[in-house]
């Protein structure tokens, strides 16, 4: 059990600053934007709370902040994998199982930025509500603005289970290519394109998000996991032969 564990260590401990700095770069960035937008909020008559609050959501420029640590996550993680290439080929593990484990822990890295991305909104919702007229807003004004805000939605779909299935397909995805083509980066292979078509479809998914096209992303992901997944096992029996 302590030889398992000390795979997934290994890739933590290789990526833990980089990716740690990026994540609270982003937060500590999105908390000082919402610090400033915030105090200028002057409801209107006209407009909702959940209206007001989306509005300061798009000023900040959340949607730009959190595709912006999803792309330097990325970066990081092949720069990682490639500065240590030497301490992972020592390993006397198989490189399916250190893959796969990688596949783990790049999933649990975005799990932990999408958890972050969460808690700043969270937060900041906390400082709207101080600023604004309580008779403007009730307990499901948050839940609300999930539901209307686009880049809110996206972030946390709540009941809307085909957005939360297409989101969770890329994301996985996305984790099972990167570990992939760090593993052929490791052993002289090319630019990790696979991974890197993934990355581009969940940013352009992120900007511009369209109902009508989610089963296509998901099939995308899922046939790109297959690649995959196929070089995975055609990479595992070359290295097998004599």
């Amino acid at each position: 059990m302590k030889r398992k564990l000390s795979i997934p260590a290994l890739w933590v401990s290789m990526t833990f600053w980089g990716a740690l700095g990026i994540i609270i770069l982003m937060a500590a960035s999105e908390l000082v934007g919402f610090a400033v937008a915030i105090p200028k909020i002057i409801p209107e008559g006209q407009k909702y709370y959940m209206v007001l609050f989306s509005d300061t959501v798009e000023s900040v420029g959340v949607k730009y902040f959190y595709r912006a640590a999803i792309t330097l996550l990325f970066f990081w993680i092949f720069y990682s994998c490639r500065a240590r290439s030497a301490t992972v080929s020592r390993l006397s593990v198989s490189e399916t199982s250190m893959t796969l484990w990688h596949a783990a822990v790049i999933a649990g890295w975005f799990l932990v930025l999408l958890a972050s991305q969460l808690a700043v909104i969270f937060v900041s919702y906390g400082w709207f509500l101080k600023t604004v007229d309580p008779l403007a807003v009730s307990g499901q004004s948050l839940m609300i603005a999930f539901y209307e805000n686009v880049t809110l939605h996206w972030l946390m779909p709540l009941a809307d289970w085909p957005l939360s299935l297409t989101v969770a397909a890329l994301y996985l995805s996305l984790a099972l290519s990167i570990a992939v083509d760090c593993r052929l980066l490791r052993r002289g292979g090319h630019v990790p394109m696979v991974s890197g078509i993934l990355a581009a479809v969940l940013e352009v998914f992120f900007s511009s998000r369209n109902e009508k096209y989610l089963w296509m992303l998901i099939a995308v992901a899922a046939t790109l996991a297959v690649v995959q997944t196929v070089r995975l096992i055609k990479s595992s029996k070359e290295e097998d032969e004599p």
